[in-house]
């Protein structure tokens, strides 16, 4: 994140909150995998498919995947099929996978997902109607992931987003991630990031951001 903080710095803003939030290509122009949607314009389109260009499926394709969009200030988080037959407009939107809560319900096979411990990272709408973004602490399965982000956290609904690679910047936490996930050989980096980002002069009055 410091490299975002600093941009926005140059701008007058203070990066108070942000975390990974989508899969990109792992090469020097860091194409978005599948919808990507900032201020209302779409960057990259949707991703139908069920596996990569190789053939490979990995978590982004395991479906169902899904959509976490926001519009008019309301969050939600769709299956990116019925993302697509409805077409809703978007002011920011990010695809990703797999789905691990919809509708209340563990998605299907979720105890097979046990065979990998990761740090993960998700995003939840709760039963309060709260957006909730949620890093794990420790390296966990896929599957307790899902069971404690629905009964733990009483998500209705829960995307997904990133394992190895998650970090998150919080200013109230006095934390921001430079991440340790090797990728190939390097240090992986974040590929959509979901931030708040606030006027510095509102920080400096004492203003709550």
């Amino acid at each position: 994140m410091p490299t975002l903080s600093a941009a926005l710095a140059e701008k007058g803003r203070r990066l108070v909150f942000a975390t990974n939030a989508g899969i990109f290509q792992a090469d020097k122009t860091l194409t978005p995998r599948g919808l990507l949607v900032a201020k209302g314009q779409v960057l990259h389109g949707i991703e139908l498919a069920d596996t990569d260009e190789r053939g490979n499926k990995g978590n982004f394709y395991d479906k169902p995947n899904g959509i976490f969009w926001t519009a008019v200030g309301k969050a939600h988080i769709t299956d990116t099929s019925e993302f697509e037959r409805l077409k809703p407009t978007a002011d920011i939107a990010t695809q990703s996978g797999p789905l691990l809560v919809l509708n209340r319900k563990l998605r299907n096979g979720i105890d097979r997902m046990r065979g990998s411990h990761f740090s993960r990272n998700a995003v939840c709408i709760a039963e309060d109607k709260q957006t909730r973004f949620v890093l794990t602490r420790d390296a966990i399965t896929m599957a307790d992931f899902g069971i404690y982000l629905r009964d733990g956290l009483n998500c209705v609904d829960a995307l997904y987003l990133d394992g190895c690679g998650s970090i998150l910047h919080a200013v109230d936490l006095g934390r921001s991630d430079k991440g340790n996930c090797l990728r190939g050989g390097q240090l992986a980096k974040a590929g959509a990031i979901l931030g708040i980002a606030v006027d510095s002069k509102t920080l400096e009055r004492g203003k709550p951001p």
